[in-house]
């Protein structure tokens, strides 16, 4: 009867740790950004090529929009999720979250923005990567971030205006 009782408590207590661990990591993966669920969810329904898009902030100049891709995509599609998230970021309000997001970590706000395009299976990869000028004076706001450069599938980076047909 002793030991049903011991192994009941240590149900109860694996079960209470795995529902805060998950708590914990749904906190850390969801950022406290104006909209950013609905704009995750948008991004994956309306382009049937992204598997998942994150927000983190690896290093203290950069905050990094990420898309997962489920297939190589050529530089039209890159430029319609790009004008989606561009317009999505450069919001005043999200902006201001993804300052707060990242001033949680370095203390400071981001200096630069990376949106970042991967796709890898056992064959084939792909990376894209468009980010914004560094030349920041002071607080950066939404109307620093107008230079944007791009580096498509391992090619040198260069200025990037994107054109849509």
């Amino acid at each position: 009867m002793k030991n049903r009782k011991t192994a009941i408590w240590v149900f109860v207590g694996v079960f209470l740790i795995s529902i805060i661990t998950l708590i914990i990591i749904n906190m850390n993966s969801n950022p406290q950004v104006e909209g950013w669920n609905g704009f995750k969810k948008a991004a994956i329904n309306n382009y049937t090529f992204i598997k998942d898009v994150n927000i983190n902030s690896i290093t203290p100049l950069d905050i990094r929009i990420n898309y997962t891709l489920s297939k190589k995509i050529d530089l039209e599609e890159v430029n319609n999720v790009f004008l989606m998230t561009k317009n999505y970021i450069l919001s005043e309000k999200v902006f201001e979250d993804l300052q707060k997001y990242h001033a949680k970590k370095y203390k400071y706000s981001f200096g630069r923005i990376k949106i970042i395009y991967t796709y890898g299976d056992n064959n084939d990869s792909f990376e894209c990567k468009i980010f914004s000028s560094q030349d920041v004076d002071g607080e950066p706001n939404y109307n620093n971030f107008n230079t944007w450069y791009i580096e498509y599938n391992n090619e040198p980076a260069k200025m990037y205006n994107p054109i849509l047909k």
